[in-house]
């Protein structure tokens, strides 16, 4: 029974040759993927399925989809998304809990609303995901799309809007400095005066 911190301490998940094996094959998969195309997506699910039964095989398997989206732009990334999107759909006891506990973050930073190309795309995927992911995320992800779409037609607006955020901060700075510390110095005339008060001859030194 877990509970004190003792999951922290339990050996790694193993995993066998052939799993290991279809992993690479998923990777792979998805590194040489252009274009979203309907079969090729299927494939890439199914292998993602198939890569272990256990739970640690399919964090993996979900590992790799996520660090696809977070690592490539345009079509490539966008194959990424629909396979989420499938493999949340079809698997909802392990995939679509492993990328809802991310799909906030995602959502946030990795989906280009602002591409004209792409927005739609993107609107006709995610129209669906409040039937599949938790109500409040979704809200949250849209909510954060109307931002970054005004954001980009008020680009002037936004650069006002930020420096009226850190101008308080800039004013508060300066009184947050300490002084630096001025270490006392001694002329010569001064360093002897004190050599000499306290009984000690101030020599030159000599040269050996």
């Amino acid at each position: 029974m877990f509970g004190g911190g003792e999951e922290h301490f339990a050996p790694p998940d193993e995993f066998d040759v052939d799993s290991l094996k279809r992993f690479g094959v998923l990777c792979g998969q998805l590194r040489h993927a252009e274009k979203p195309k309907q079969q090729l997506i299927e494939k890439m699910c199914a292998d993602a399925d198939a890569v272990g039964t256990s739970m640690a095989a399919k964090e993996i398997a979900a590992g790799a989809v996520i660090r696809h989206i977070k690592s490539w732009t345009g079509l490539k990334q966008l194959c990424g998304w629909y396979v989420l999107d499938k493999l949340a759909k079809d698997y909802p006891d392990t995939f679509r809990y492993l990328f809802g506990l991310q799909l906030l973050e995602l959502g946030a930073d990795h989906i280009p609303w602002e591409d004209p190309k792409l927005a739609p795309k993107y609107e006709s995927l995610a129209e669906h995901w409040s039937c599949v992911f938790p109500g409040h995320i979704v809200d949250l992800i849209y909510k954060g799309r109307r931002e970054r779409l005004w954001a980009a037609a008020h680009p002037d607006d936004v650069k006002k809007q930020k420096e009226e955020e850190e101008k308080p901060w800039a004013e508060e700075e300066p009184r947050r400095r300490w002084p630096r510390r001025v270490r006392p110095t001694l002329s010569r005339v001064s360093a002897r005066k004190l050599l000499l008060g306290n009984g000690l001859h101030a020599t030159a030194p000599t040269r050996p």
